[in-house]
């Protein structure tokens, strides 16, 4: 029903959307030009949002504020904020709202900025490490600031957190509140318990489920009335990427009085870039928890973060990953290359990947980059002495100091002397070298070898020349002496 206007660039038409494919769905199309040889601009995503015509009419939003001065989530005693938008200062010119129960004497605020390094405040107040602040302001507009070192401008929010009224325990009522319901494409519900109900003229109550247009369930759903059994595979419309289904839930008591609440079942396709809710959901794929033996990962460790970062020194050789899944009966855990990883020198890549089946795979990866220093250049202590008696000889003793693992990480040593042979070459001296090779020692253990054929009016310089077993070399600490 859509179609763009080649001449304005407008997108215009009537969009349809059929009773059956839920009360609204979310559509990801691609925009681009391309001019009279065929060359074609990069390519836009563009989301266009078809719902029911019984939506609320929603003022203008605030503008997108600094991508560096905004929220990413919001959330009152654990519970997220209805209708949160990181761009939006409110729904519409109104406030954001949140409820608390009538005998509540104060409410958590959690608000997660986007960007560790952004500040977050009620007022003046700023909220904890965790992201969070308690307040006791009920009924009143509150407004909380997020500010960026990189940003001139500030972000805010508008909430007000008002408390339930008090229930009569005699009126008939829900035991608790449904929520929201994210789940992604495919994905079977075994069985989603609606909640009981209270007071009225029970306990023979008669439960009933609708969707916004007050036929049954949504296709793919069946709802069991006796046990309050929502279950089946829900239906994702078309090539949308979510749809949500709006559902009223009912009950009605022995006297024919009926109380009523309405949540909504969100469908999504996690491979979209733009399925936030999908990803963020309590049923995405995801890992508990990620620890590597003798590594600490950069950040600390949470669920939807996908890259770390961890440097460990030399001497950390090896390490173990060690990894947690809520759903141990479905999620698939795959570490490449392996649970037990030999660190080498520089920069070492794994790859922890965590996959269920929803109708096709889903997963996600864990980037983790562990970088390993390079050899240390441990000192060695050397110290050449000429023979007094006879000055084509001298004596050469170094002692390798003890290395973390408690020997000298080298195959072989060399002594290497290097002897003065004539005048400069264009300010560079020229040197003969001579180098006298000696078997591996363990750190600690002093040795002596004894140096011939010199010249008694040359100055000599020696040095100590390690080869590892990775085939690198190192040189250690100098020693001159004249005649």
């Amino acid at each position: 029903g859509l179609e763009l206007e080649q001449s304005t660039r407008y997108i215009t038409g009537t969009p349809t959307l059929g009773p059956e494919k839920g009360y609204e769905s979310e559509f990801n199309v691609e925009y681009w030009a391309s001019d009279a040889v065929g060359k074609e601009t990069a390519r836009r995503e563009v989301v266009i949002l078809i719902t029911h015509d019984d939506t609320p009419k929603i003022p203008a939003r605030t503008a997108v504020a600094p991508v560096k001065n905004r929220l990413e989530s919001l959330k009152v005693d654990d519970e997220a904020v209805t209708g949160f938008d990181p761009a939006s200062s409110g729904l519409g010119s109104d406030p954001y709202k949140a409820e608390v129960s009538a005998d509540a004497v104060s409410a958590v605020i959690e608000a997660k900025p986007e960007f560790a390094d952004a500040m977050v405040t009620l007022g003046n107040v700023p909220f904890d490490d965790d992201d969070m602040l308690t307040t006791d302001q009920f009924g009143v507009q509150l407004t909380i600031t997020v500010s960026h070192p990189d940003e001139s401008a500030d972000m805010t929010y508008l909430l007000i957190i008002n408390q339930k009224d008090a229930v009569d325990p005699g009126t008939l009522r829900f035991a608790n509140e449904v929520g929201t319901k994210t789940y992604q494409v495919g994905e079977k519900i075994e069985a989603l318990t609606l909640p009981d109900a209270a007071g009225g003229a029970g306990p023979d109550y008669t439960f009933t489920l609708a969707d916004h247009d007050g036929d049954d369930t949504p296709a793919g759903l069946e709802f069991n009335k006796k046990t309050r059994a929502l279950s089946g595979t829900p239906v994702l419309y078309d090539d949308a990427f979510k749809t949500t289904y709006k559902l009223m839930y009912t009950v009605t008591d022995g006297d024919g009085k009926t109380a009523m609440q309405e949540f909504r079942m969100v469908i999504c396709d996690p491979a979209s870039s733009l399925s936030g809710d999908c990803r963020n959901s309590s049923s995405m794929v995801a890992l508990s928890a990620l620890s590597l033996s003798d590594v600490t990962l950069t950040p600390e460790f949470a669920s939807d973060t996908m890259a770390y970062m961890a440097d460990v020194p030399y001497e950390t050789m090896m390490t173990m990953v060690t990894t947690e899944v809520d759903d141990v009966d479905t999620v698939m855990v795959d570490v490449m290359p392996g649970s037990q990883v030999d660190l080498d020198t520089g920069a070492n890549a794994i790859t922890v990947t965590a996959s269920k089946e929803y109708g096709s795979i889903h997963s996600v990866d864990y980037m983790v980059t562990v970088t390993r220093a390079d050899a240390p250049l441990t000192t060695e202590t050397l110290t050449v002495t000429r023979n007094p008696d006879d000055m084509t000889m001298a004596t050469a003793t170094w002692t390798p100091d003890t290395d973390a693992s408690g020997a000298d990480a080298a195959e072989q040593w060399f002594f290497t002397v290097a002897k003065n042979a004539g005048a400069p070459v264009n300010g560079v001296a020229c040197l003969d070298l001579d180098t006298f090779a000696y078997e591996p020692m363990l750190a600690g253990d002093a040795s002596t070898v004894e140096l011939t054929g010199l010249m008694a009016d040359r100055d000599y310089v020696y040095g100590v020349i390690a080869k590892f077993s990775d085939g690198s070399w190192g040189m250690w600490e100098i020693a001159n002496f004249t005649p």
